[in-house]
């Protein structure tokens, strides 16, 4: 009998961990990332031409996808915060993900959200008063965080490519 239970739970767990593999397979050739899973580049999506000067329509969204490193495409499901009319990414434990390093070395990243498209260009954040603004912004926007910048959490502020 626990020989029974014990088997039926090793195939389940190997059912959820086929299931994962395939998922994680399958995005890194999906139209941008799938959930948690990072994508290939956007297919899909209106490409909006010239700057945005204003965010706010962004308000209601929680997530937007990011599609970094041009010459190789890759696209992550991320967190945001609008400070001053400016898109920023956070990444907490940046050093540890393959995405912050990416963007660091070329800055040109594509934002999808809302079905749009926008070309633009990352600066990563090195001012601790603008860090400590994103992290009043993230605890606001997503209840975590004390307000204070986190030592390894990165930011990126998403301008308008030159």
């Amino acid at each position: 009998m626990l020989w029974r239970i014990l088997r039926a739970a090793l195939l389940a767990m190997l059912v959820v961990v086929v299931a994962l593999f395939g998922v994680s397979v399958a995005a890194r050739h999906h139209d941008g990332p799938i959930g948690p899973f990072p994508g290939a580049a956007f297919v899909s999506g209106e490409i909006v031409k010239g700057p945005v000067s204003d965010w706010s329509f962004t308000a209601g969204a929680k997530t937007l996808e990011l599609e970094v490193s041009p010459d190789a495409p890759r696209s992550v499901t991320t967190w945001f915060v609008v400070v001053d009319d400016i898109l920023y990414v956070p990444s907490a434990s940046a050093a540890k993900k393959t995405w912050p390093g990416l963007v660091e070395k070329d800055g040109r990243v594509r934002v999808r959200i809302a079905g749009k498209i926008y070309e633009l260009h990352a600066q990563r954040v090195v001012d601790p008063v603008m860090g400590k603004r994103l992290a009043e912004a993230v605890k606001e926007k997503y209840g975590v965080g004390d307000g204070q910048p986190v030592p390894d959490a990165w930011a990126f502020a998403l301008v308008p490519r030159a």
